[in-house]
């Protein structure tokens, strides 16, 4: 017996002794990143901890299949993408990859181990100034935007929630600034649908799964913080904090018989040890975007102000004469009626007319009227204690409010006596309207035919192209400070403007910026439609329904939260002056955007122990359609690189064009024209000069040719695209007003990364050369024909090019390029243009305009009056889909005045002259 029992210890000591090696085995796994061979649910995967580079951002754990829009990174040679999902600038770099376009270092020759070998090499041949003769550039062989790279760069991204510059970060700030190019983020909160990870129960509590922060930086969970299983507990990826992860509930005891106690150790048939606690299967440590929706309890706790009981629209009208004389005012209430008639029951709706005073009305049996008449002198108005504040409810009032909009656009309230400047009209109704919407969270519809500028006529341009650009850039500026100060109260108060202007005529300057000040602030849209015809009235109408249709979020706040290695250097459009990382959003739609510009912070010795990457987090508290308070969480992770091969590979074209451009936008409002491009230059000839690094040693100083490595093969190009906007470009100053100029400057601040690089890059279509018949010209014309120049191969296997039934798009389009026998049809996001060649067939002109001698105010057949002119209102229609403000179409014939406006915006003009002064800045620095 004795023995029998000393048999029975000895292996029960054994059991005990394998069992603890396991659970020490175990936990040295979650630690590491694994458990029982695989990673928990949505954990880094295995290697984190031994120095493997983590996996691309946006992407989903070890275990889940990516989505759809992955790609290599840009300037992988065509052999290696065999192995790679379809290419494309729509689709978010492989982060945390080595680049596979680069080939083992070369061991021997040159003198060295270059990283990059000659054919990974743009070679631009350069031949030098002789005898005065000027220096000459091979623009045949300069890279260029085929058709295929033009198509993946304006596509909609993935992951456009959160993009980057750049896929990975520079271990060191000297690193980063070697290669000169910025380091930022656009964030699209609203890009697309999140997981709901969290939705309402029936009790309307919405508690489980806990909502779980870093209680040090309040950063939330996701898929990239280092778990432990066992003592339940995560380290935050951003600030390295411990914290505990919510207790889960007790496991149920496994099944199975053979008795248990010392009889299972004995013969072996135990149970195993007991999987994962059920809280690391939560669907935030699985993906990278999600959304949380907060119950009633928790909301006060995330701040923000108790949204109304229905949603509060305040309309300012123009009801001056001159806005009734364009038509600007009917078509602003025909619009109104329109929207409110579909706009919900609860909606609660106040009225504004204004022009030499501001008139408030009120809703009555019959309709209504004027209540209230206030001066709109530079003294702002003060608005007296009524009764009761002057909103109709639409469930109750809604025949009542049509009328008084109908009565208001027949017969506009006379005004008496001089108004002053528009400037002070607009800042008058702006300050009504603060008081009416005391209670905050209002969303205000702004139409002036006047602007902030007094509706002014400028005079004829200077012949001199030096004197336009500095007027142009002086008129670019806003004038009027007292609406910069009314538009921080709106913030403030969560209350959001969309600005219409209407002026009577092109030529007309309404000081745009100024009143831009209030929707750029806000998250407003800013319209500029001169209103002289039926089509710009259209217009009016359009942008008036749209203003009025409910967004997608409102009331909101983002805050973008970064790890120790990264810091915010500034942020653009609503940031706060004290955190340039905190963002307020009275309004958010889907097609809202704002950019960060970030650097590179050195690593402490306690940094570099935290892995091999860091990590930023895009949080959005807002208020949805249906009233509820919802969290978008949004991580991505870059990994650090020590090199400027691995660096340089990873630059993401789109994001960094879309972020020069905001930076420039940015600069504008600071700075003079000249300075910001000149900045602008610096930064893409300090980035050229870094490259030479990556050359073999004899081309390393070679003054002969323009040399550029395959992943930066197109950086000439797109901060030419930059560097061809007004004021920044004198050829460009001629061709566009000062309003005009202000209205791109200021959407490009706003615009997600793809509509940056469409309004950038914009698409030209020949539709029609008589010189292959008198109708439209054959889908498989000019687009399969062989594009000139160096394109680049990495996006040879880009998105499939359109149906056979769409437009010949022509890349890289130069002016001497154009055929006088075509008709061609430019898209630049925002507006169209129709350009007519003087030689095109006079047949198809018949088609499309009822005569063969059209000018620029021609106007197109109506649809269904012919074959051609029904294709080409199914193409503008096709063009016109999904866009955020519709565009509009202009008639340019050649030989015209106007067709500057044609010929500054095509994307090829200029850019061979631009390559060769970066050149000549290069070469002086070799």
């Amino acid at each position: 017996m004795a023995m029998l029992l000393l048999v029975l210890a000895g292996h029960t000591a054994a059991a005990l002794d394998r069992r603890a090696a396991l659970a020490r085995s175990a936990v040295l796994r979650v630690r590491g990143g694994q458990w029982d061979g695989r990673p928990p649910a949505g954990a880094p995967p295995p290697g984190y901890a031994a120095g493997q580079p983590p996996p691309s951002y946006g992407q989903p754990p070890t275990g889940y299949p990516p989505p759809y829009g992955y790609a290599p990174p840009y300037g992988t040679p065509p052999a290696q993408q065999q192995q790679q999902p379809p290419p494309g600038y729509g689709r978010p770099p492989q982060y945390g990859q080595p680049a596979t376009g680069y080939a083992p270092p070369i061991t021997g020759g040159y003198g060295g181990a270059p990283p990059v070998q000659q054919l990974q090499l743009v070679r631009v041949p350069v031949r030098p100034s002789y005898g005065g003769a000027p220096a000459v550039l091979e623009a045949q062989a300069l890279p260029r935007l085929s058709n295929a790279q033009a198509r993946a760069i304006r596509a909609p991204p993935a992951a456009a929630a959160l993009l980057t510059s750049f896929s990975s970060v520079a271990e060191t700030p000297l690193l980063l600034k070697r290669l000169s190019l910025p380091l930022g983020a656009v964030v699209q909160p609203l890009a697309a649908p999140a997981p709901e990870i969290r939705g309402l129960d029936a009790n309307g509590t919405g508690t489980s799964p806990t909502l779980i922060r870093c209680h040090a930086c309040k950063g939330y969970l996701n898929p990239y913080v280092k778990l432990d299983a066992r003592s339940n507990r995560w380290e935050c990826n951003l600030c390295g904090t411990i914290n505990a992860l919510p207790m889960p509930m007790a496991p149920e005891p496994p099944g199975g018989g053979g008795g248990g106690g010392l009889l299972r150790g004995l013969w072996g048939g135990g149970a195993e040890p007991p999987p994962p606690p059920p809280s690391l299967d939560r669907a935030d440590l699985r993906h990278s975007e999600v959304e949380y929706v907060l119950s009633p309890y928790e909301s006060p706790d995330y701040g923000g102000r108790t949204p109304p009981a229905g949603r509060q629209l305040l309309l300012a009208i123009d009801a001056s004469a001159a806005a009734a004389a364009s038509g600007a005012l009917r078509a602003a209430c025909d619009a109104a009626r329109k929207a409110l008639a579909e706009a919900a029951d609860s909606t609660r709706v106040a009225l504004l007319s204004f022009g030499a005073h501001v008139h408030v009305h009120r809703v009555g049996r019959e309709g209504g009227g004027v209540e209230l008449v206030l001066p709109t002198g530079r003294g702002r108005p003060t608005l007296p204690t009524l009764a009761a504040p002057p909103f109709a409810t639409l469930g109750e009032q809604r025949e009542q409010l049509d009328r008084l909009l109908d009565r208001l656009a027949e017969r506009p309230v006379e005004d008496e006596g001089d108004g002053g400047d528009g400037g002070d009209a607009v800042a008058a109704v702006v300050h009504v309207a603060l008081q009416l919407l005391a209670e905050g969270v209002g969303h205000v519809v702004l139409l002036s035919a006047a602007g902030a500028g007094g509706a002014r006529t400028l005079p004829e341009p200077s012949a001199d192209r030096a004197e336009v650009s500095a007027s142009l850039e002086r008129l670019m500026r806003a004038e009027n400070t007292a609406l910069a100060t009314l538009a921080g109260r709106c913030v403030d108060a969560s209350i959001s403007v969309d600005v219409i202007v209407t002026p009577p005529s092109d030529a007309t300057y309404t000081d745009l910026a100024s009143i831009a000040q209030l929707s750029s602030a806000t998250g407003g849209e800013l319209s500029l439609i001169p209103c002289h015809d039926d089509q710009d009235r259209a217009r009016v109408r359009a942008a008036v329904e749209r203003a009025m249709r409910p967004p997608e979020g409102s009331d909101g706040v983002l805050k973008v939260r970064c790890s120790s290695h990264l810091a915010a250097k500034r942020g653009f459009g609503g940031a706060s002056p004290s955190d340039p990382l905190l963002v307020n959003l009275p309004v958010i739609r889907k097609s809202s955007a704002r950019a960060i510009e970030l650097e590179c912070v050195e690593r402490s010795r306690e940094n570099k122990a935290a892995g091999p990457a860091a990590f930023l987090q895009a949080a959005l508290l807002y208020t949805a359609p249906d009233g509820s308070r919802r969290i978008r969480v949004a991580t991505r992770q870059l990994p650090v690189v020590d090199s400027l091969d691995r660096l340089a590979s990873s630059v993401h074209p789109p994001t960094l064009l879309a972020l020069f451009a905001m930076l420039a936008c940015d600069d504008l409002s600071k700075s003079s024209a000249k300075e910001v491009g000149e900045k602008l230059e610096q930064s893409c000839v300090g980035s050229l000069v870094a490259q030479r690094e990556l050359c073999p040693t004899p081309i390393k100083r070679s003054k002969d040719e323009l040399i550029l490595i395959k992943p930066l093969e197109l950086l000439p190009f797109l901060t030419w695209a930059v560097r061809r906007i007004a004021p920044l470009n004198d050829l460009a100053a001629h061709s566009v007003s000062p309003d005009a100029a202000h209205l791109l400057i200021a959407r490009l601040s706003h615009l997600p990364v793809h509509s940056v690089c469409h309004a950038l890059l914009p698409k030209l279509y020949l539709i029609h050369s008589r010189e292959m018949g008198n109708g439209w010209l054959p889908a498989e014309g000019a687009s399969n024909k062989p594009t000139a120049g160096a394109s680049s191969e990495a996006t040879s296997s880009a998105p499939a090019a359109p149906p056979s039934s769409a437009p010949n798009e022509v890349p890289m389009a130069v002016s001497n390029g154009i055929s006088v026998a075509g008709v061609y049809v430019l898209d630049a996001l925002h507006d169209l243009t129709l350009w007519v060649g003087s030689q095109a067939a006079p047949s198809f002109l018949e088609a499309l305009f009822g005569t063969s001698r059209p000018t620029d105010d021609s106007k197109l057949l109506p649809k269904g009056s012919n074959d051609d002119v029904t294709r080409l209102h199914a193409l503008l229609e096709q063009l016109n889909d999904g866009r955020p403000h519709a565009p509009v179409l202009r008639i340019v014939v050649h030989g015209s005045p106007r067709q500057g406006q044609f010929f500054s915006r095509l994307v090829g003009e200029g850019y061979a002259g631009f390559a060769l002064a970066l050149h000549v800045k290069v070469a002086s620095k070799l």
